[in-house]
């Protein structure tokens, strides 16, 4: 921090940008200590906790004695787009792995998610597949493909999201068989399962397993170790979790014990 304030030539760093920096350690470790940024930064241990008590009353923090802790259920519903910049190159790496599963022939289903967003765009070049989806984000993804053929489920459009939820949505799911379903989880706990911070979208996501002879999660490694507001599935049902990033290891131990196979893929190279 120190020295991107000097490289730039300025004599002080902004505060919304302090914060920025202050957010970016958040979503690394979890937790922040007002000694170790003040350190960091150069400046006064009061100017980091005004910082913190800012991003407090904004709910991105959680303030805590000494320092403070990431405000995961605000950071799960982030902006559409802010999201998608984020792990960008392990979100791309899964989409292609997962990607390189689908054959000629099946029928897959995608949910909503940066990065079943990802893997639609992998799939737009192919021939002779069939893509379910309640996401309008991948219908849109896929609108000029000649080779893929696009069910488009109806329902109720989630307020805030880009998705189809409701009793139509689940009932046509009822109906439906596919070869994969791949979905995304906004957290995952490595004994409890998968996780999304609405409840509709937890029942659609139940319904899209069950129609599935094949389940595949695909989340970076930010969401392993966490929870959100709903589950929407245990291990026992998800034959394949593929994650990239950094795993921490007492993670990666606990989730060995479970059910699902877990495949880590490096992070794409930079573009």
């Amino acid at each position: 921090m120190k020295e991107h304030a000097a490289s730039s030539g300025q004599a002080e760093v902004m505060p919304e940008e302090r914060r920025r920096w202050i957010r970016g350690l958040l979503e690394q470790h979890g937790k922040v200590r007002i000694e170790d940024l003040a350190a960091e930064a150069g400046v006064q241990p009061i100017t980091i906790r005004r910082d913190l008590e800012v991003m407090a009353e904004e709910g991105v923090v959680i303030r805590v004695r000494g320092g403070a802790i990431r405000n995961d259920r605000v950071r799960l519903e982030f902006g559409y787009a802010e999201r998608s910049e984020q792990n960008r190159r392990e979100k791309s790496a899964i989409a292609a792995h997962a990607a390189s599963m689908v054959q000629p022939g099946q029928t897959i289903i995608l949910d909503t998610g940066t990065t079943t967003q990802l893997l639609a765009r992998e799939l737009v070049s192919r021939v002779d597949i069939q893509i379910v989806t309640n996401s309008m984000i991948v219908a849109y993804e896929l609108r000029n493909s000649l080779g893929v053929n696009v069910i488009l489920l109806g329902g109720q459009a989630r307020r805030g999201g880009f998705e189809l939820i409701g009793p139509i949505t689940e009932r046509l799911l009822t109906d439906l068989h596919a070869d994969f379903a791949f979905l995304g989880a906004d957290a995952i706990d490595p004994e409890l399962g998968f996780f999304t911070t609405d409840l509709g979208v937890a029942r659609v996501e139940e319904l899209m397993i069950k129609a599935a002879s094949t389940v595949v999660v695909l989340a970076d490694a930010s969401k392993l170790g966490r929870r959100a507001f709903a589950r929407y599935a245990a291990f026992a049902p998800v034959h394949l979790l593929i994650t990239s990033g950094a795993i921490d290891a007492g993670i990666r131990t606990r989730l060995a014990k479970q059910p699902t196979e877990l495949v880590e893929v490096p992070p794409a190279k930079e573009s």
